[in-house]
């Protein structure tokens, strides 16, 4: 969040926002697995709860091979993209620095994925602080000297060496194993903790078009504050629940009980609180003086962020421990279905906002409240799955 402010006060609210409008590539990039990260994810420590640890390795080893070969598919298709741009140099040339973005990022999801699975967090914060330290170092030298493409071009960077760093630590096995069925197989569980999710990054996304469909590159711009608030308030608890994730899912699979999650689920949930609600308070807080001082091109778009920081300060925690709690359970579909609804809910809002001219303090409006709504039908469906006595296995 730091190193984007600073970026962005390098460079015009018009590149930026252009930025932001391209930014969604990366996580749609990072898609082309199908799921089967996500199956990984959600498979190793489950099979390692019933004690089938070999069984975990060869998982690993097959997600490996999909990672390779969907990372150098998204990259070409990036690189091929750009040629077909030629009336807008900065979008031209960012795509085809986005295609290095996207060869090496699939690699660090992998990475992360491979340390959550295996309950190795010590090694993934070893795997975070690396890319906390050479993130801004790269990003703000690089977009000083060469602009957006530098900006780019440090990311890149950046997920290279520390993939580098990390595949050294963590001494598995490299030999990639291709097996379509099992891989298959992964796609079928790991497919709706996926689309889940990208509906659910979909929706950090859709606002940005909405503004620059209906209000132009420049207020694309001015949002940027938004943006950054909305990408830091829901990381945090995904910090939590990312470490809860796999111990939830090992745990569901030695006892197959609802009832017996209770205790990790209210254990999450406090974690993720303790961590956003202080945190966006002090966001809140100090977003107005420190735009003011740091990025006055900026200050048009205060009161969106504003307001996106309380709609996501009040829902975020609640939200992910229930979606955390969906997906280790085998219902997935459940939260892709709730996360397809407030695609529509979020589009009605935030497009009707703007075409009343309500700006964008009308679209902020729009998101906090889909924000809102998600919590309360996630936590609808939560309490109805506690009140299950034995969960149905053939539905796993």
């Amino acid at each position: 969040m730091l190193t984007s402010i600073f970026v962005a006060r390098l460079l015009t609210p018009t590149v930026f926002g252009w930025w932001n409008a391209l930014q969604p590539l990366l996580i749609y990039g990072a898609m082309l697995h199908l799921g089967v990260l996500n199956g990984m994810n959600r498979d190793v420590p489950y099979f390692k709860g019933r004690g089938e640890s070999e069984h975990s390795e060869y998982i690993r080893r097959v997600s490996w091979g999909v990672t390779i070969i969907t990372a150098l598919i998204a990259a070409f298709l990036t690189l091929g993209a750009s040629f077909f741009i030629r009336d807008n140099q900065i979008v031209e040339w960012a795509l085809r620095f986005l295609a290095l973005v996207l060869l090496f990022q699939q690699w660090y999801l992998y990475k992360t994925m491979e340390l959550i699975s295996a309950i190795r967090f010590s090694l993934l914060s070893v795997q975070q602080f690396a890319q906390a330290i050479l993130f801004p170092l790269f990003c703000i030298s690089m977009a000083w000297k060469w602009g957006l493409n530098g900006f780019i071009m440090a990311q890149a960077a950046v997920n290279l060496l520390v993939c580098l760093l990390m595949t050294k630590l963590t001494n598995y096995n490299l030999r990639p194993i291709i097996d379509w069925v099992e891989a298959r197989r992964l796609s079928a569980v790991g497919l709706p903790i996926m689309m889940a999710g990208f509906l659910y990054d979909t929706l950090r996304a859709l606002d940005r078009w909405v503004i620059l469909s209906f209000l132009g590159a420049e207020q694309v711009g001015y949002y940027t504050l938004a943006i950054l608030a909305l990408q830091a308030l829901t990381l945090l608890p995904s910090v939590v629940t990312a470490q809860f994730y796999p111990r939830i899912s090992k745990r569901f699979g030695e006892t197959h009980s609802y009832a017996a999650l209770r205790p990790l689920l209210l254990t999450t949930l406090k974690a993720s609180s303790a961590m956003i609600i202080p945190f966006g308070l002090l966001t809140f807080l100090s977003i107005k003086p420190l735009t003011y001082l740091f990025l006055p091109d900026y200050v048009q778009g205060i009161n969106a962020a504003m307001i996106v920081i309380i709609g996501v300060t009040v829902s975020r925690p609640v939200a992910g421990m229930a979606a955390t709690f969906l997906n280790a359970i085998g219902k997935a579909s459940w939260y892709l279905r709730v996360q397809a609804v407030m695609i529509i809910v979020q589009l009605v809002l935030t497009i009707g906002a703007a075409r009343l001219g309500w700006g964008l303090n009308g679209v902020a409006l729009g998101v906090a409240a889909t924000q809102v709504i998600n919590m309360a039908i996630l936590v609808i469906l939560v309490i109805y799955l506690l009140r299950v006595k034995e969960p149905v296995v053939m539905e796993l």
